[in-house]
């Protein structure tokens, strides 16, 4: 099966939690990751899907967020805080409907804690 990426930019606004997303987190834990973007920016592609909100002339696309919630969630915060601009994009990739599940399990499989402390970490030259 081959796999190709197609990434969009996207406004934060935009995206929307996935029922394809498996990874739970604590408020706490979206707070530090909100510390980390603000200050280092954001690291890793948000992974989404196409998704149709509302009927008629109501109907939008969104964007449900399979890989990546926490981040979403830590953006949206950061927004709230004053600290990222309302139209703020974020880049993602989009995947199939399909594919969404298989993604989310594999980008939270196989996770390991951090074995390094940030204070051993090798001094710069």
């Amino acid at each position: 099966m081959e796999h190709t990426k197609e990434l969009m930019s996207i406004q934060v606004a935009n995206l929307v939690p996935s029922q394809f997303n498996v990874r739970r987190h604590t408020a706490g834990q979206v707070e530090e990751l909100a510390a980390l973007i603000d200050s280092q920016g954001l690291l890793h592609n948000l992974v989404v899907t196409e998704q149709v909100v509302g009927r008629g002339k109501a109907r939008n696309v969104k964007f449900a967020v399979a890989a990546g919630e926490r981040r979403r969630r830590a953006l949206l915060l950061l927004q709230q805080q004053g600290r990222l601009p309302k139209a703020h994009e974020v880049l993602c990739e989009l995947v199939p409907t399909e594919r969404a599940l298989e993604v989310s399990v594999a980008e939270n499989s196989g996770r390991e804690s951090c074995t390094r402390p940030m204070s051993s970490r090798p001094s710069r030259p």
